[in-house]
């Protein structure tokens, strides 16, 4: 709105109003701002991620430790089955922050250090970097703006397993937003079919062949937020809207 106003200046014509706005909006678009909207890993969404990566290591009869970070690399939850090695709880953290920290997920942290052999790929260098790179570190990403807002850790297992458990751990926290998404989007769209006059097209994104109805979509579905919640979440569910060598193969099965 700054921007705006600081290209019309008051008693400006209606032509160089209209004139200053599209530049206004300009700088908007082109990130001449100095802050941006993000949305952080609540403690509930936390305990979902290691809840559900427990119970997909049951699943299969692993025995893991799975630790989730905020977009710091700062654990919020950590939870160590019985029967884990205790120092898989280290390793799991370990996981989360790198994955945290590079932006990507472990798996490619790995790769990396270990290349292909065959064409000295390897990128040992990585090794003095101090982080845990090995495969099983997952980084979340809300859906919303892109942007990593944590990570899932998992130790315990071979590699791809740990992947595996981290990747299901991830899933349980994005699973809600992505369902509220969908649900407001359906609702929004049916509610303008049935309002929209006769011989008028309405487009099920966007609003009519009169133009977006951006305003008209936000006043129709805020009565039908209650009746979102209720389809989405289950009374009994918990949910949270946030509320991203012979001595190798013996880690392998274990870290």
């Amino acid at each position: 709105a700054q921007a705006i106003l600081a290209q019309a200046p008051l008693g400006s014509s209606p032509r160089a109003r209209s004139s200053a706005h599209r530049r206004g909006i300009q700088l908007l678009k082109s990130g001449a701002m100095a802050l941006a909207t993000t949305s952080a890993l609540t403690l509930l969404g936390a305990k979902q991620a290691v809840e559900a990566g427990i119970a997909e290591a049951q699943k299969h009869g692993f025995k893991v430790a799975v630790a989730v970070s905020d977009a710091g690399g700062h654990v919020l939850a950590l939870h160590r089955m019985d029967g884990a090695m205790p120092v898989s709880a280290e390793v799991a953290m370990g996981k989360a922050r790198s994955a945290v920290m590079f932006a990507r997920e472990t798996k490619l942290l790995e790769s990396a250090v270990n290349g292909d052999k065959s064409k000295g790929g390897e990128r040992a260098a990585l090794l003095t970097s101090g982080y845990v790179l090995m495969e099983g570190g997952i980084p979340i990403i809300d859906p919303a703006h892109g942007k990593i807002i944590g990570a899932v850790g998992v130790s315990g297992v071979k590699p791809t397993e740990d992947a595996a458990v981290a990747a299901a751990a991830v899933a349980a926290v994005l699973a809600p937003a992505s369902k509220l998404w969908v649900a407001a989007r359906r609702c929004c769209a049916h509610r303008r079919a049935c309002r929209a006059p006769a011989g008028r097209t309405v487009h099920p994104n966007v609003g009519d062949s009169n133009g977006p109805n951006v305003i008209g979509s936000i006043v129709n579905i805020a009565h039908l937020i209650p009746s979102l919640v209720a389809e989405v979440f289950p009374l009994n569910a918990q949910f949270s809207l946030y509320s991203l060598s012979s001595t190798t193969e013996a880690f392998d099965d274990g870290v």
